[in-house]
């Protein structure tokens, strides 16, 4: 027979851990801080505050940081035919293998952070590890951009054999360009990664990426500014990234998720390694 006291025990249980549970569901969700990289803040044309361009800003980046997160979104503002009052463009471009969750969390970083380094500015560009985001009182859509570059090289060198090293990425790229199955890979998101083991301790690792509102052509000539640039700045570093607003390309020999080389497709093999 259970007795009474034994009862009042599990009826104390149960209730404490309900309420236990009630207030954990009421803690919020934890937002992962995202990385941040570079800022370009270029010396163009300001805007006073509480103007008209300061009321679309602020609308445009809100309006960039409540979208749904499916890796890439644009937006305007203000732009009303025939005389658009100080129009405001903006885009956003995640990194194609982030999580929705991920993805918000760094456009809502980015969206606050760029008004706070690029104040009272009608153009700023971000970059984050895990995200770009992009405004300006220009239409920037669906044009390919490469007046502006960050070239960020890796800390570490390369202290084997780096001739074999930088052969090996050269044969990666080979590999991927002649594999039916992969050349696809970019699809819609233009982005795509790739591994090759180098040794038994040593993987390389790669990653570009596009907006996807340029087209492919576009696509390949951004890569190929940045592929140039990567050589030029991150030769002998185990890893690098030349970020362009229209384009990615990171390289990396150790096992970081953001540090990496990048897959090409065939059009993209034939730019980077003619014969």
């Amino acid at each position: 027979m259970i007795s009474p006291s034994s009862n009042l025990s599990s009826a104390i249980l149960i209730s404490f851990l309900l309420t236990l549970l009630h207030f954990l569901s009421l803690s919020p969700t934890s937002k992962a801080t995202p990385t941040y990289a570079d800022i370009l803040c270029p010396n163009s044309s300001t805007y006073s505050p509480s103007s008209t361009y300061e009321t679309n800003l602020n609308y445009l980046l809100s309006a960039l940081s409540n979208a749904d997160p499916n890796g890439f979104f644009n937006f305007t503002t203000g732009e009303r035919l025939p005389n658009p009052p100080d129009p405001s463009y903006g885009l956003f471009l995640c990194r194609g293998d982030l999580s929705s969750t991920a993805c918000d969390d760094c456009v809502t970083a980015a969206s606050t952070e760029v008004l706070r380094r690029c104040p009272q500015l009608k153009s700023a560009s971000i970059w984050y590890d895990e995200c770009m985001l992009r405004y300006s009182d220009t239409n920037i859509f669906s044009a390919v951009d490469i007046t502006h570059v960050v070239m960020l090289p890796g800390a570490e060198n390369v202290t084997e054999q780096p001739g074999r090293f930088n052969e090996s990425l050269k044969k990666l790229m080979g590999e991927l360009s002649t594999r039916d199955s992969l050349k696809t890979q970019l699809g819609y998101k233009k982005f795509a990664t790739r591994e090759l083991n180098l040794t038994a301790n040593q993987t390389l690792y790669g990653l570009l990426q596009c907006t996807p509102d340029i087209t492919s052509a576009d696509c390949g000539k951004c890569i190929t500014a940045a592929v140039s640039n990567l050589w030029n700045c991150c030769d002998g570093k185990q890893g690098g990234r030349v970020l362009y607003t229209s384009c990615n390309v990171r390289k990396g020999g150790n096992l970081m998720a953001s540090t990496c080389w990048c897959y090409c497709p065939s059009w993209c093999h034939r730019i980077l390694f003619p014969l």
